[in-house]
Parts: C-alpha cells; structure tokens; sequence
C-alpha cells in the first residue's frame, strides 16, 4: 500500500507539468495587437500588429455594412512588425469590422483567436456629411443603372532630401490596389458574383512580386444551392473548422430543412497566381 501512494505522489506533480508545458506552447502564438476602435472618416489609419517565431505572412481582413465577404490587404513586415495603411474613404458608411491573420510554422493564428465569427468593430465618425444612399431603387432603373466594374486605388511617396544615399534603396514608393468585381442578381435565375483584388508595389518583399492577385472569388448560387471557387472562408463551428481561408472549392445546400456543405481546399495558402 505504500508503495501505491508513492506513486500517486510523483505521478501528479508530472501530470502538472505536461499540462503547463502544453499549455504554453499553445499560448506561444499569439498576434500581439492593439485594436483599433474609432476612427475619423477620410483620414488613414495604421493597423499594425506583432507575433514572434517566423512568419510567412499576416494579413488584413476587413468588411463593411452591404457586403458579407472580407476584404483582404498584404500586411508590409517592417523592424519585426506587420502594418497596414487603411485608407477610410473608401468606406460608404461609419463602420466596419476587420481581423488579422498570420501564418507561422503551418500554423493560421487569428486575432481575434475566434475570428471571422468573432471580429473587432470599428466605429467612426464625419467631419463632413456624407454622400446619401438612397434605400430604394425601382427594378427598371436598377437595371438601366451602369455601373464601372473597377476600382482604384494607390499612393506614392517620395524623399526630397536624404543626408546619406543608400545604394539600391528605392527614393520613391509607389503601391495601389485594383479591384475588378461584377454582380448579377436577379430572382428565379442564377446569380453572379465575381471578386478580386491586385496590388502593385515597386518595394516588393523578397520572393514577393511587384504585381500580384491578393484574392479573387466566383460564386454562382441558385434557390438553395451556392457554389464558389477561390480565395474562400470555411466557418462551421469552434470545434470542427473555425475561420479557415484557403484557396479552393465550396458547394452549400440549406433550405432550412436540410444542410449539406461540401469543401475541398488547399493544405497550404497559395500566393498570388498559383492556383488558377
């Protein structure tokens, strides 16, 4: 009988010390960031954000009031750190929610750790009043509207005085963003929806290029029935598969009564072109 409780003894100081140790590398990464709350609209702020071991890449992801996809920006590395510019014109209202993504040893940390389902909403305010979105708009004239498929973005910079030239450092940085996207909707019929996003930037990161695809993503869906292809977001639940971004296919049948969802994607996160 001693000897049982001997071994009871020693066994649970080990167990405590599995569970600690389990516990901390779990911990280890974590996106080390300060959220961004408010904000003044047509003013740019710096999303920026920190995580130690190796990082492939940390991502912006961010959405607004009258789209259901996120958005997705290349986050620049710079003294151990990731940043991001966001210019807040481009958003038609006073708010938005956003979270960040990074990828260390095979490995997608999120911040929040639960996000997309759980993400940081950002409040803002006007200096200016701005432009009125009239809430309904008759079939006919909806029709009858164009609309340009494309939008622009970009900015550029430049040293005008430097004390000391450093050889083979750009003077002038120049980055942008295009995105080209189209929509057809109409009820009874398949709708249409395409999405992507380039970025130019002549200060590429090594292996990086100068333009690249940030993502892109076709859906095609029909009564209860939607299928994509792309740059995709897997969310089924905190136990099984939580916020999983990955380049691939996604077919979904809901019709309230029934639910099947069917996806195959990636094991890896392809940049770029490689995929298409």
């Amino acid at each position: 009988m001693k000897s049982r409780l001997l071994i009871l003894v020693f066994l649970f100081p080990l167990f405590n010390l599995s569970l600690s140790a389990q516990r901390s590398s779990e911990n280890f990464f974590v996106i080390e960031h300060n959220p961004v709350v408010r904000f003044i609209h047509g003013e740019t702020i710096e999303i920026r954000g920190a995580l130690r071991g190796e990082v492939e890449w940390m991502r912006f992801y961010f959405r607004y009031e009258g789209i259901s996809q996120f958005q997705v920006r290349e986050m620049e590395k710079e003294n151990g750190t990731f940043f991001f510019l966001f210019d807040t014109s481009i958003l038609p209202g006073l708010q938005f929610e956003y979270y960040l993504s990074a990828k260390v040893k095979d490995k997608i940390i999120n911040y929040p750790l639960d996000a997309p389902s759980n993400t940081v909403k950002v409040i803002g305010e006007s200096r200016e009043p701005l432009p009125e979105i009239p809430q309904e708009v008759p079939p006919e004239e909806e029709e009858r509207r164009f609309r340009l498929p494309l939008s622009v973005n970009g900015s550029i910079q430049s040293r005008v005085v430097e004390k000391e030239e450093i050889e083979g450092k750009q003077k002038t940085n120049a980055s942008g963003n295009l995105r080209v996207y189209h929509s057809y909707q109409q009820e009874g019929k398949i709708s249409f929806d395409f999405d992507s996003n380039f970025n130019y930037t002549n200060i590429p990161q090594e292996g990086e290029k100068q333009f690249d695809l940030s993502n892109m993503v076709l859906s095609l869906s029909r009564d209860n029935h939607s299928f994509k292809v792309g740059d995709i977001n897997i969310s089924e639940s905190e136990y099984t598969v939580s916020g999983l971004g990955r380049r691939g296919v996604e077919y979904t049948f809901n019709n309230q009564k029934a639910y099947i969802h069917i996806f195959d994607v990636s094991s890896q996160q392809p940049k770029g072109f490689k995929g298409f």
